[in-house]
């Protein structure tokens, strides 16, 4: 069921991983189900992990962005200027958007398929401020 596709031996890998970190149980008739509705953490192996997971993510971005129907993904963006100020106000906000979405797939009962949802804010130029005192 994985996109892109797996084999046997890399989803037994990847069962015993999860079982192994408390991710997953076994509930019987070889099934299992997610011990948690998400996960959080910080430690710095936790942040390590995390950044390899969101660049891996942001790879298959751009693969579902080609391989994926426009029925079945979103992909959109915006290129702004923005102030330091405003930028600080863009991650509030986003963040506030992050928990309004996890309430929301909490309350699916009817969960069917998994998603990733990636937002990425990041410069595309220096700062036209730091240009000019560098002069």
């Amino acid at each position: 069921m994985c996109l892109p596709s797996i084999n046997s031996a890399e989803a037994r890998s990847s069962v015993i991983l999860l079982e192994r970190l408390g991710l997953i149980r076994r509930i019987g008739n070889g099934r299992y189900e997610q011990t948690a509705v998400s996960i959080t953490g910080g430690s710095e192996h936790f942040n390590t992990a995390r950044r390899r997971f969101n660049s891996e993510m942001i790879k298959r971005a751009l693969d579902a962005n080609e391989s994926i129907p426009p029925t079945e993904r979103n992909v959109s963006g915006l290129t702004l200027g923005v102030s330091h100020g405003c930028y600080d106000a863009l991650v509030a906000e986003i963040m506030m958007f992050k928990e309004r979405v996890k309430r929301i797939v909490v309350q699916d009962a009817a969960s069917d398929r998994v998603y990733q949802l990636n937002v990425q804010l990041f410069p595309l130029s220096i700062s036209a401020q730091k240009e000019s005192t560098d002069e």
